[in-house]
């Protein structure tokens, strides 16, 4: 029987992306207060990523800008590559030709999870999808 409790299906980092022009890309690893003035491409204001980003950086005392707001790693990632500003995504992000994605140490990992629907948990769909989810995505 598929125990009830979700699951840990994948745990991934966040990375800054940014084009491979800009001053910073040169550099393998940044520090949050590499980050100072930078203008970001950030989620709208009650979306849990914007609460987070601008807690850590409010934290590590990070002075930074709103380039525009986007929903959406692929829309983050779309205005990062026009050049509107810098985006931190997950790290299984697939960066587009001409960006590139450094570490970004102070930025908490992302955990995704798979849940069990209350009496779903014994159906053969539903158990095998699981399965596969958690056979893939071990990472």
């Amino acid at each position: 029987m598929i125990p009830p409790s979700p699951t840990l299906m994948r745990k991934v980092d966040q990375v800054l992306v940014l084009p491979y022009t800009h001053p910073l890309a040169t550099r393998k690893t940044l520090l949050l207060r590499d980050l100072s003035g930078c203008k970001l491409i950030v989620p709208l204001p009650d979306r849990p990523h914007r609460q987070m980003l601008a807690a850590v950086l409010q934290s590590a005392a990070v002075s930074w800008e709103v380039a525009v707001e986007a929903n959406g790693w692929e829309l983050m990632l779309h205005f990062a590559k026009l050049g509107l500003g810098l985006a931190i995504v997950n790290s299984i992000c697939s960066i587009p030709r001409g960006l590139v994605a450094r570490k970004l140490p102070g930025l908490p990992s992302v955990h995704y999870h798979v849940f069990n629907l209350v009496g779903a948990a014994d159906a053969i769909p539903q158990a095998e999808l699981r399965k596969m989810l958690l056979a893939s995505n071990r990472g």
